[in-house]
């Protein structure tokens, strides 16, 4: 073969080569990935023949990248043509989530994304299409794991980790596989790492069966109930921290319908409630009506609104520690604050039969019919 006709033949090869790599279609798409017109499209695609694949870059109608992949065929649309690494976008422009597909399916490490920036959001193992192995997700602010655990051929199994944004465990799922309700058994920790409270529930928290809520510092029980579907529906029974029987109530779709108290040393009391919220020991708004002076630079000024106090009802009923969380200015802050401190006593909340502080919010309306 003459020098000149291998030439011929390469500069044929390079040109047939480079052909095949510049050959590009532009497709489009509507809204449910089929193809229409240029008028009517929501994404549009750029297809180029590399070698023996076709790969495309998707993009929105503003221009930014929806997706880039290669595909085994010219029927780009068909998921299970997909092979290698593939990227999907936000509108923005920033990632959504990135991986590989083998044979048309995910496969190996996913990671996704926040929608605001490239900071991944959770990294999850796929095989054969399916979730399968480990499962991790990340606090946006400071990366630090807020949720660990696996799948299982698609689902969900074994132990579920979540943590705070400080990385301190506060709830367990044991995933049950209980088919028929999808039911985790949850274990629920405090700040400390202490235990607070265990029980079966969905895995949109709707609890069920018997729940058993602890003493955090020394993990005996503090009392347990029955659940139906989120309500109270059966006995509950509390303890006292050395053990004893402190009440046993039974309840029927969320009402009590029968309830015994009892001393630490196992006798019967009068019946109280477990919890009373604190209230006001007047009509408030009566009390408001009689009280309030409008300030005269609101009045002049026409001022009007919510002033919000927040405030600590102790346990004697006295108000303190009250401040402003929203004012509305003209002096209606300063006479908010006379009216609270110069009202009655307050009932304070009770718990166990015991007096205790309360963290509480109040609205104070200065309207126009007070002007």
């Amino acid at each position: 073969m003459t020098n000149i006709y291998k030439y011929f033949l390469l500069i044929v090869l390079l040109c047939n080569t480079t052909l095949a790599r510049a050959q590009e279609d532009t497709l489009y798409y509507n809204k449910d990935w089929k193809e229409t017109s240029r008028s009517n499209a929501v994404y549009y695609r750029f297809r180029t023949m590399v070698d023996s694949e076709y790969c495309v870059s998707d993009h929105y109608l503003n221009g930014n990248l929806q997706m880039k992949g290669c595909y085994t065929s010219s029927d780009t649309p068909d998921t299970k043509y997909r092979k290698g690494k593939f990227t999907y976008y936000f509108e923005n422009g920033f990632k959504d989530n990135e991986g590989s597909y083998v044979n048309g399916k995910e496969s190996d490490k996913w990671f996704y994304y926040f929608k605001k920036n490239n900071i991944v959001n959770c990294v999850v193992d796929y095989k054969d299409g399916k979730k399968d192995g480990p499962v991790i997700f990340y606090d946006s602010a400071t990366q630090n794991v807020i949720t660990e655990g696996q799948y299982k051929n698609g689902v969900r199994a074994g132990d579920w980790v979540y943590y705070d944004i400080k990385h301190r465990k506060k709830v367990i799922r044991s995933v049950l596989n209980d088919t028929t309700n999808d039911l985790d058994y949850v274990t629920r920790f405090d700040t400390l790492g202490r235990r607070v409270s265990e029980g079966k529930a969905t895995f949109e928290d709707k609890q069920f069966g018997r729940w058993q809520y602890y003493y955090p510092e020394t993990g005996k029980i503090k009392y347990e109930i029955d659940f139906v579907n989120d309500r109270w529906d059966g006995e509950r029974i509390s303890y006292f921290p050395n053990g004893a029987i402190r009440r046993k109530e039974v309840y029927s779709f969320g009402n009590m319908v029968k309830g015994q108290c009892f001393t630490e040393e196992g006798n019967e009391t009068p019946y109280y409630k477990s919890k009373e919220e604190a209230k006001c020991s007047v009509d408030f708004k009566a009390y408001l009506k009689e009280n309030l002076v409008y300030p005269e630079k609101a009045k002049k000024d026409k001022i009007m609104g919510n002033v919000v106090i927040s405030f600590v009802i102790n346990e004697d009923g006295n108000v303190s520690d009250a401040k402003v969380i929203k004012g509305i200015g003209g002096g209606c802050e300063k006479e908010a604050m006379r009216l609270l401190y110069s009202m009655p006593k307050w009932q304070p909340r009770m718990e166990e039969g015991k007096a205790v502080k309360a963290n509480w919010n109040i609205n104070i309306a200065f309207k126009p019919d007070q002007i």
